[in-house]
C-alpha cells in the first residue's frame, strides 16, 4: 500500500475521532441507558443523543451526530501546541490550553480535571503539578488522560524510526496532568504503537508490540538526559512517590508485557470474537483497572492488530460497543492505529470535520519541514489564566473571548440553558472549533492583555513577545521579617530539597533577599555537577512567580 504521508496523518486523525465519537455515545453505560441516549442499544453510526453534561447535578443536552469527547478535545490542544518548526509548546499547553479546556471539558476524567484545575495557579507549572485533593492525586493519576492525547507527536515527527524525540515530547505532555507510571508509560507505550503503524502501514503483530514494551525501560536514561526534566521534575517525582523513576517505570513496563502475554492466548482470532475476551483478561471493565493507562493503551494496540484495516468502521463498532469498558479512549486511539493503516474514507459525521482535517494536515507539513503555521498563544509572562473555569470566557470589548485562546461566536442555531447565574451553550472558536462552554450570565470583562491576539501567526517563529519582566530589581530591597519566614530553621537543611520546595519555601518566606540567595547558593554546596544548571532553573522560577505576585499587588 502505497499513499502519501499527509494521507496516512488525516486518515489516522479522522478515523481516531470517528472512534472517540461512537465510544461517547456508549461510555460508562449499560444497555437500557444507551438506548435513553440514543434510541437504540446497539450504536451503530455517529447520531445526535442526549447526555447530561456537568455530573451528575449536571444538564440534559442534545449532543449533535459526531460530538466527541475529552479525548478529541485534548488532541486538538496538543495539535496546535505543536509548533511550526516541531517543536512542542508544553508551557503553553500546561498553562493555556489546559485551564481553557477546564471550562469546555465534555467527559473528562477526574484526574485531568484536578490537574487543569491546579495549573490556573501561578506557582503551578507544566514540571510542577503535583496537586492533591480527596478524589485524586497528581502521583496516583495513572489513567489514560495523557495516552489518548498524545497522537499529534507521532504525527508531527519527521523521523518515525527516532523513538527518542518522540518519547520525550508525550512524556513532556504525559507528565502537565498524570503523575503514576501507568499514565505516562501507558502514553508512551500508544504513541510506539502509532508510529509503527505509520511507519510500516500496518498495525503491530503482538510480538512486536513485546519489543515496543521493552523499549520503554530505556526511558529512565533518556529522562537523565534531558535537563530540564531532570532538573525540574524528576527529584520532586522521586520524593513525592518515594520509588526511584527507573523502578516505576519498570513496573508499568512489567504490566504491560503482562497483559501482552495474557493475549497471546487469542491471537490469531478476529476481532468480534477476541476483544470481548480481551477484555476480560484485563480485568477492563473492573473499577480498579477500566482506564487505566497501560490498559487502554494494550487493548488498543491489541484491538488494532487482530482488526480488519480494511474495514475500520466495523472494527470500532466493536469497540464502542463493548459496554462497561472504557469506550470512547479505547475506540478513540484504536481508531488512530486503524486509521494509520487504512486507505478506506469514513463517510459518517464527525464533528469538526474541516478543523480536524486542517490541524491533522498542517502537523502533515511539520513532519515534512515544509512551510507552516504557529497557532499563536499569549505571552506567559503577562498573561495568566483565570482562577475559576467559568470566567474562561469572558469579554473583550464587548466579544466573547475564551482566555488565552482568541475570540468566541455564540451558535444561535444551537440550544443554550441557563442554570442559575450561569449558562451553558455552544460556541465556535476563531480556529474553526466547536465547544459546548460555561459562562457567567453576567459575563468577567477580560483584561486585553491576556487574550490571545492571532490564532494564525505564518512565520513559524515563536510569536510571543521577547521583553523581560519588569521591577526585579525589588527582590534585593530588604524587607520586613515575616511570620512565615524559616531563615533560621533553614539555614542547616536546605541540603537534598527538591527545586519544587525550596520555591516554596522562598514564597512563604515572601523572597527575602537571604533565603534567595541560600537556595542558590546551596545548589553548589550539594557538590552536584549540574549546579549551574539547577541554579539557572531555580532562578528563572522563582523570578515567574515574584513577578507574578507584583502584577497581583499592583491591582
Amino acid at each position: 500500500m502505497t499513499r502519501h504521508p499527509s494521507e496516512t496523518i488525516r486518515l489516522s486523525a479522522e478515523w481516531a475521532a470517528y472512534g472517540d465519537a461512537l465510544g461517547f455515545m456508549t461510555e460508562l453505560a449499560d444497555a437500557e441507558r444507551v438506548r435513553y441516549r440514543s434510541g437504540a442499544e446497539y450504536v451503530s453510526a455517529t447520531s445526535s443523543w442526549r447526555r447530561k453534561v456537568g455530573g451528575y447535578s449536571g444538564t440534559t443536552f442534545e449532543l449533535p451526530a459526531g460530538t466527541y469527547s475529552d479525548d478529541t478535545q485534548l488532541r486538538l490542544a496538543t495539535a496546535r501546541a505543536i509548533r511550526a518548526d516541531g517543536s512542542f509548546d508544553v508551557a503553553a499547553f500546561a498553562k493555556v490550553e489546559l485551564t481553557a479546556w477546564s471550562n469546555y471539558a465534555l467527559g473528562a476524567g477526574i484526574s485531568s480535571k484536578e490537574a487543569a484545575a491546579n495549573l490556573a495557579r501561578t506557582s503551578a507549572t507544566w514540571y510542577s503539578n503535583f496537586f492533591g485533593g480527596k478524589r485524586s492525586a497528581y502521583v496516583k493519576s495513572g489513567g489514560n488522560g495523557a495516552a489518548m492525547r498524545v497522537q499529534p507527536h507521532v504525527w508531527a515527527a519527521r523521523d518515525l524510526s527516532k523513538y527518542d524525540e518522540i518519547l520525550l515530547d508525550v512524556f513532556r505532555n504525559s507528565i502537565c496532568t498524570h503523575g503514576h507510571p501507568r499514565g505516562f508509560v501507558g502514553a508512551c507505550f500508544h504513541a510506539l504503537s502509532l508510529a509503527f503503524a505509520m511507519r510500516t502501514g500496518s498495525p503491530a503483530s503482538l510480538l512486536e508490540l513485546a519489543k515496543q514494551a521493552e523499549v520503554l525501560r530505556g526511558l529512565p536514561l533518556l529522562i537523565e538526559r534531558d535537563r530540564d526534566i531532570r532538573i525540574l521534575w524528576l527529584d520532586a517525582w522521586q520524593k513525592a512517590s518515594n520509588r526511584s523513576f527507573t523502578d516505576g517505570v519498570n513496573d508499568a513496563v512489567d504490566e504491560i508485557v503482562q497483559y501482552l502475554d495474557k493475549l497471546s492466548a487469542l491471537d490469531g482470532n478476529s476481532l468480534d470474537v477476541a476483544y470481548p475476551d480481551a477484555l476480560d483478561l484485563l480485568a477492563a471493565k473492573a473499577d480498579q483497572s477500566r482506564g487505566s493507562g497501560t490498559v487502554t493503551a494494550v487493548l488498543a494496540a491489541f484491538a488494532s492488530s487482530v482488526a480488519d484495516v480494511s474495514d475500520p468502521k466495523r472494527a470500532l463498532l466493536v469497540l464502542a460497543n463493548a459496554l462497561g469498558s472504557d469506550t470512547d479512549s479505547i475506540a478513540s486511539m484504536a481508531g488512530a492505529i486503524v486509521g494509520a493503516s487504512t486507505t478506506v474514507e469514513c463517510s459518517d459525521t464527525i464533528q469538526d470535520i474541516s478543523y480536524i482535517r486542517e490541524s491533522a494536515l498542517r502537523l502533515a507539513k511539520v513532519s515534512a519541514g515544509e512551510k507552516a503555521q504557529s497557532f499563536r498563544y499569549p505571552d506567559l509572562r503577562s498573561w495568566k489564566p483565570e482562577r475559576t473555569a467559568i470566567d474562561v470566557v469572558g469579554l473583550i470589548d464587548d466579544a466573547l473571548y475564551l482566555n488565552g485562546l482568541g475570540r468566541l461566536e455564540k451558535l444561535a442555531s444551537k440550544e443554550s440553558k441557563e442554570t442559575g447565574n450561569e449558562t451553558l451553550g455552544w460556541f465556535r472558536t476563531e480556529f474553526g472549533q466547536t465547544i459546548l462552554a460555561r459562562s457567567r450570565s453576567e459575563k468577567k470583562v477580560l483584561s486585553p492583555n491576556f487574550s490571545s491576539a492571532n490564532a494564525n501567526s505564518s512565520n513559524g517563529q515563536d510569536a510571543r513577545g521577547a521583553r523581560p519582566p519588569g521591577r526585579l530589581a525589588d527582590l534585593f530591597t530588604k524587607s520586613e521579617p515575616q511570620v512565615l519566614s524559616r531563615k533560621n530553621q533553614s539555614e542547616v537543611d536546605d541540603g537534598g530539597v527538591s527545586l519544587n520546595e525550596l520555591l516554596k519555601r522562598i514564597i512563604a518566606d515572601n523572597f527575602d533577599p537571604e533565603t534567595v540567595g541560600r537556595a542558590l547558593l546551596q545548589q553548589v554546596k550539594e557538590g552536584n555537577g549540574d549546579f549551574v544548571e539547577r541554579g539557572v532553573a531555580l532562578t528563572a522560577t522563582v523570578l515567574t512567580a515574584y513577578e507574578a505576585r507584583l502584577k497581583r499587588t499592583s491591582r
